[in-house]
């Protein structure tokens, strides 16, 4: 467990090893592990949310860059200002 952590323990972080080891034993309470499960789903969910995002906005973009550009003709002509 130990040269986990010292792998992970950086220079810049201000608690010790030791205070690091200690916060990651766990004391098994209930409601803490059911607000982690909690937020892992809620993660789960937009991760999979952003993936089909990408995905339409991906096949859109194709869609677009393959078809054919249409010339505008209805143009407005620029407006002259008036005093």
């Amino acid at each position: 467990m130990e040269t986990s952590i010292q792998n992970l323990w950086q220079l810049t972080c201000r608690k010790s090893e030791e205070e690091i080891a200690k916060a990651l034993v766990s004391n098994k309470r209930q409601d803490y592990l059911f607000g982690l499960k909690q937020e892992f789903a809620r993660y789960q969910f937009y991760s999979t949310m952003i993936n089909d995002c990408d995905k339409e906005i991906s096949a859109f973009l194709e869609q677009s860059t393959q078809q054919k550009e249409e010339v505008v003709d209805d143009i407005p002509d620029n407006k002259y200002f008036k005093r």
